[in-house]
């Protein structure tokens, strides 16, 4: 996952240690070189920043920001094919990690959708203010996954396509339900959506073309009976909108390997930052060094 590193400059404070062992300094400098130590914004403030995202996930998402949940798509009304634009506020400068758990609406026990007559696909794409998007840099992990004999208790008649996707494969509508269809689910692991979990184990997400992903094929979401309109709002506050009205920039789909029988998946990106209690303003440094080489000519 990409990081930033900063490094102070390690010389700068090297020139003020030594001065310490010069007997002749006088009460003049060390005044002017307090001065200017204690207006180094060494951690003294703290500065937030706000932050807006657009999320879209087939079907639902919970989205957290460093371990906190800051909006959940679980609209009860409309068929799941919706972006949501979200907000968060973050201290400058500091670490944070981005959590998704994308749902696609299958049974936990089959692994089926729509009243167990259909095997569905997922697929998320996001975009935030700060210009993190998503892409293969993220790393997901599947919570649950069905259903597992899906050739014996779907049907023969089903065949995946070259690209091994089943596309939304329904029975037809005199079938009876299936039976028989089972799932895996593996727990999800404690603190996945802090910053300091270990996601080493996990593995990046793949990226899909958004022809085949979600809206981009029927059903559209903002087209259908049942589609919300741009003033629905969720439980928390946050605003809905069409998906394909939107323009996603370099923000591509993603998910786990299998879209159909990867069914709820964990996905986690970790934005590296300057941390400001750990490094000094470049600007205070270069006073400071030209503060003491200017003391340091006047003693010659």
């Amino acid at each position: 996952m990409p990081s930033h590193h900063y490094y102070i400059p390690r010389y700068a404070l090297s020139y003020a240690t030594s001065l310490m062992s010069i007997s002749i300094i006088t009460m003049e400098f060390w005044q002017i070189l307090s001065f200017v130590v204690l207006a180094i914004p060494y951690g003294s403030s703290v500065e937030t920043e706000t932050i807006k995202g657009t999320i879209y996930s087939d079907n639902e998402f919970i989205f957290y920001v460093n371990g906190k949940e800051i909006a959940r798509d679980d609209f009860p009304t409309i068929l799941g094919h919706n972006a949501m634009n979200v907000s968060f506020s973050v201290e400058n400068g500091k670490d944070l990690v981005l959590a998704i758990e994308a749902i696609d609406w299958a049974s936990n026990d089959t692994g089926l959708e729509f009243d167990n007559r259909c095997i569905g696909s997922g697929g998320l794409r996001a975009m935030f203010s700060n210009g993190v998007v998503t892409n293969s840099s993220w790393v997901c992990k599947t919570h649950t996954y069905g259903p597992l004999n899906w050739k014996k208790c779907f049907g023969a008649q089903t065949v995946r396509n070259q690209s091994l996707q089943l596309h939304l494969a329904c029975l037809q509508p005199d079938t009876p339900p299936l039976v028989g269809c089972t799932t895996r689910t593996t727990p999800k692991p404690e603190g996945w959506t802090s910053l300091n979990f270990d996601d080493s184990h996990w593995e990046y997400a793949l990226e899909y073309d958004a022809r085949d992903v979600g809206y981009g094929k029927p059903p559209t979401g903002c087209s259908e009976p049942r589609a919300y309109i741009s003033s629905d709002v969720d439980s928390n506050g946050v605003n809905a909108t069409c998906p394909q009205n939107l323009d996603w920039g370099k923000a591509n789909f993603i998910w786990r390997p299998d879209r159909d029988l990867d069914n709820t998946i964990l996905c986690r990106y970790v934005l590296r930052l300057e941390d400001s209690t750990l490094s000094f303003s470049l600007s205070y440094i270069t006073i400071l060094v030209g503060l003491i080489a200017s003391f340091v000519h006047n003693l010659k």
